[in-house]
């Protein structure tokens, strides 16, 4: 009885969207999904599955809508959690958005209806997909400009070709990263080229070699050794030792250079 009465007074905080627009359906896509899941997975199947008013036969045996006086639990619990998923959904969207949907009973219409208005046909989906194609292939990182802010907008394009369907593999990701690095980075694409294999290694990994490059340059060695050693657990070849060495002498190179300039 006890747990009952908890169970009844918890609170469900539900964050704030973002409103929608047709510049950043993809992210708002990704968002609204998780903001519904965070509030309670069911209310997400809600979306996926559809609800429709729970329904009975009369007399003359003709399919009606049940009063709600006659609901049972688990029909209280289903039109809960499409409830759920429609005030996130109904809270996301400017008003000529919601003009368009605001008669919907059930998250799933409005979702589908969302659906074809943004991403209409498949024409429509291949057009916005060359577009980020296009996007991804011209972005470079400018040279005052930090590896993160870098990342991040690399990452907004795949994440919204995920959204669209089409997803961009490490390797493509991690050779579009090297190649659009600016100047001060060359003795790492470097010591990448002479000594790893960059089509084994992972877009995060390669970011976070990166990072390490503007702050600390053992850092740096770290970050090299945390990828043999996740390759080997920490019994390097001599091949991968030598590869270290390689490694090592490029970032004293480089660090010589900055102190001969200086």
């Amino acid at each position: 009885m006890r747990q009952g009465k908890e169970k009844a007074q918890r609170f469900i905080a539900i964050p704030k969207p973002l409103k929608l627009d047709a510049e950043h359906y993809g992210y708002w896509k990704v968002l609204i999904k998780r903001s519904i899941q965070s509030i309670d997975m069911d209310a997400w199947f809600a979306v996926e599955d559809g609800w429709m008013p729970p329904t009975t036969k009369d007399a003359k045996r003709d399919i009606v809508s049940k009063s709600r006086t006659e609901w049972i639990a688990d029909e209280k619990t289903a039109a809960n959690h499409n409830s759920q998923a429609l005030s996130v959904i109904f809270g996301s969207l400017l008003r000529n958005k919601f003009t368009q949907v605001q008669g919907c009973l059930s998250a799933k219409e409005v979702w589908e209806i969302l659906q074809v208005s943004f991403e209409c046909t498949n024409n429509v989906k291949r057009t916005r997909l060359d577009m980020l194609a296009s996007e991804f292939e011209n972005l470079t990182m400018e040279a005052e400009e930090s590896v993160d802010d870098f990342n991040g907008k690399l990452s907004s394009i795949t994440q919204e070709a995920v959204v669209l369907g089409k997803t961009y593999k490490d390797k493509k990701m991690v050779k579009k990263f090297l190649r659009s690095l600016p100047d001060k980075f060359q003795s790492h694409k470097s010591a990448i080229d002479v000594s790893l294999n960059s089509d084994q290694l992972k877009f995060d990994q390669v970011v976070g070699m990166m990072q390490a490059y503007d702050t600390d340059k053992e850092e740096i060695l770290n970050s090299y050794a945390t990828y043999f050693g996740a390759i080997e657990d920490d019994d390097h070849t001599v091949e991968e030792d030598a590869q270290m060495g390689t490694i090592k002498s490029l970032i004293l190179i480089q660090s010589d250079s900055e102190k001969e300039g200086k």
